[in-house]
């Protein structure tokens, strides 16, 4: 199962994206979206990185990320404040693990890297946005 939800996915991460839905998103195009998303995930910019990086994912027979409510528990809750907050942060639970993945050359889930990532980008939005929180993020922290 590689995203049943992606299509959903790529529809709330990619407001602007400027992607042809028939070109292929290239690894070097992945890396630097990566770089951006992580840099200013906040940006505009950073929001069609973020997009880039679904769509490279949702193509790549080179990673595989299993999404588990366990490790993405801010998405799907009842009270779902700070909505686009949450759509990015799932981007940077994708972003991180199929980085790790491609880096390391091997096709097998990296949770792990995917919630370091989600850490690092969530302290941005912290830092951006006085008071925000995320208590199922919090929780893991």
């Amino acid at each position: 199962m590689k995203f049943l939800f992606s299509a959903v996915l790529f529809c709330i991460l990619v407001s602007a994206s400027l992607a042809d839905a028939e070109k292929r998103v290239t690894k070097d195009e992945f890396s630097n979206a990566t770089a951006c998303f992580h840099a200013e995930p906040l940006t505009e910019k950073g929001r069609v990185a973020a997009g880039l990086i679904v769509e490279f994912a949702e193509q790549s027979h080179e990673i595989e990320i299993t999404i588990a409510s366990s490790l993405v528990p801010w998405i799907g809750v009842k009270n779902n404040t700070n909505a686009d907050y949450r759509s990015l942060l799932l981007g940077a639970y994708v972003a991180g693990n199929a980085k790790s993945q491609i880096t390391k050359g091997v096709k097998a889930d990296d949770p792990y890297s995917g919630m370091l990532f989600v850490f690092a980008v969530y302290e941005k939005m912290k830092i951006e946005t006085k008071g925000f929180k995320i208590a199922e993020i919090e929780n893991f922290i």
